[in-house]
């Protein structure tokens, strides 16, 4: 059978758990605070997303654009290396 001091070791180590447990518990509710504070700062610019979201949508030529800036810079690398002198 168990002792009573053997009972009261088991009821200190469940205390200082429940302690540890709820440290952590306090700790977790402090960092909870602090990205909710950080998430109210960016409010602004997450409300913003749909406007730029809209002005991306009306460049509607884009894979035009990009394939002209695309040949542009392959056809200055091809010119650059037809005036190199050959050695």
């Amino acid at each position: 059978m168990a002792t009573v001091t053997d009972l009261k070791e088991i009821k200190d180590l469940l205390a200082a758990g429940f302690t540890r447990v709820e440290d952590k518990i306090t700790d977790l509710n402090n960092r909870i605070s602090r990205l909710e504070g950080a998430l109210q700062g960016q409010q602004p610019y997450i409300q913003k997303i749909p406007d730029m979201a809209e002005k991306v949508g009306e460049l509607k030529n884009w894979k035009q654009i990009g394939i002209t800036l695309i040949g542009a810079v392959i056809g200055s690398f091809i010119t650059y290396l037809a005036k190199i002198p050959n050695p």
